[in-house]
């Protein structure tokens, strides 16, 4: 994909309000858990809503 140099998923884990790293190809993350509310992918989780 010459348009991106990572592209993942992030499992939601309702219960405890985190995001799980999923299936990823890219260069390796620190960012394998994100709190609901932190940043642009756990604030879209928390608002349920595409941002």
């Amino acid at each position: 994909m010459p348009a991106y140099d990572w592209v993942g998923f992030y499992l939601s884990d309702v219960k405890n309000k985190k995001l799980h790293l999923g299936p990823f190809y890219g260069e390796p993350t620190e960012h394998t858990s994100i709190s609901y509310g932190k940043g642009v992918c756990g604030q879209a989780a928390e608002a349920q809503k595409h941002l």
